[in-house]
């Protein structure tokens, strides 16, 4: 009896044909038995949980912060190697796990957002390994949302012809946000005219 090792690439999520003939040196009769041993194919899988990322909204050109995550867990029986890993749109990520992974083991991934305008932003996380299917992806989106915008009523407030003794009529100034994001007062100031 002689062990042979066989490798074969197969697709995922298919089926796969493979043809295994042997023959004696002498001849090219096919009248050779061939026994497989129980448990000895081997694969590499790889899965990435989540496989959306959806990160709300977040403030033109800011990162997100915590980033989220996604975990690249190998489910197979062989070891997977990552060769690369990259984010498109306006998502990044630190590229740190280009390594091997043996069967059932996994790395973590953290993603960010940093929107570069506003508006619902699209990109993906993409692994490049040699398990079957790469490159694996997920998919990632978030909301830009634009900056503050105050605007005032008016831009000054007068009161003429008043005694110091009396008192004046009132005068309202209106504050508006016409941006996107919150606006965070911080206090307010009154100075008099130039």
């Amino acid at each position: 009896t002689v062990v042979l090792t066989v490798q074969a690439g197969v697709n995922a999520g298919q089926v796969n044909h493979i043809k295994l003939a042997v023959a004696d040196a002498g001849d090219w009769i096919l009248d050779s038995n061939v026994f497989i041993r129980a448990g000895s194919f081997t694969s590499p899988i790889l899965t990435l949980v989540p496989s959306t990322l959806a990160f709300g909204e977040q403030a033109v050109g800011t990162p997100s912060d915590p980033p989220q995550n996604v975990t690249v867990t190998n489910i197979g029986t062989a070891p997977v190697t990552i060769s690369a890993i990259s984010t498109t749109g306006d998502f990044a990520q630190p590229d740190n796990c280009l390594t091997t992974l043996g069967p059932t083991e996994s790395c973590i991934i953290p993603v960010t957002f940093t929107p570069t305008q506003p508006g619902v932003r699209y990109g993906e996380l993409a692994v490049t390994s040699d398990a079957p299917g790469s490159p694996h992806v997920a998919a990632l989106n978030g909301t830009g949302i634009g900056p503050p915008v105050l605007s005032l009523s008016t831009g000054s407030v007068n009161f003429p012809g008043n005694p110091l003794d009396l008192d004046c009529p009132e005068k309202r100034i209106v504050l508006t946000n016409n941006g996107a994001s919150d606006l965070v007062i911080t206090g307010i100031q009154v100075a008099p005219a130039t």
